[in-house]
């Protein structure tokens, strides 16, 4: 028998697929913690004429859209986070959804907010979308792919 849900967010599963789970110790009462989903850095594909992040609260952003992408030599928690007003401020560093700063106003976020650089994309009419890695080095490698890929003097 599955315990009690040990967090506020979870998934359902069948008795069956907890019972699988159940030597992992990620059944709790047939459902599997969101928090490692949340914890889990984005994924990002450039497509050809738009770019695709994969992660809680995900989104596609076509080229056309973009005005910008920037490289902040900062972290996200430098540059100034504001307060969460849907999504994730997990337990580690990790924050992913929609954040509002009085310096930069509404945000979708998807960082680590500790980690440097910081990619922001800004988004024609929509919140500017920042992405950070825990590695800086697949952060910049993302930077160099989006402007290499993203046609900015056409908007």
């Amino acid at each position: 028998m599955c315990r009690q849900p040990l967090y506020p967010y979870h998934l359902s599963l069948s008795p069956t697929m907890c019972q699988q789970l159940r030597p992992l110790d990620t059944c709790v009462n047939n459902s599997v913690p969101l928090t490692h989903h949340s914890e889990k850095e984005p994924e990002v594909r450039i497509l050809d004429d738009h770019i695709q992040i994969e992660a809680m609260y995900g989104l596609n952003i076509d080229f056309s859209e973009i005005a910008d992408i920037s490289l902040i030599e900062k972290s996200m928690s430098d540059i100034g986070i504001g307060i969460r007003t849907n999504g994730y401020g997990g337990f580690g560093e990790t924050l992913k959804g929609n954040f509002r700063s009085d310096t930069l106003g509404e945000t979708l976020l998807f960082v680590q907010s500790k980690s440097s650089p910081t990619i922001r994309i800004e988004w024609i009419g929509k919140k500017d979308v920042y992405i950070s890695f825990r590695s800086s080095e697949s952060t910049e490698q993302l930077y160099r792919q989006l402007i290499e890929a993203v046609p900015l003097g056409d908007v």
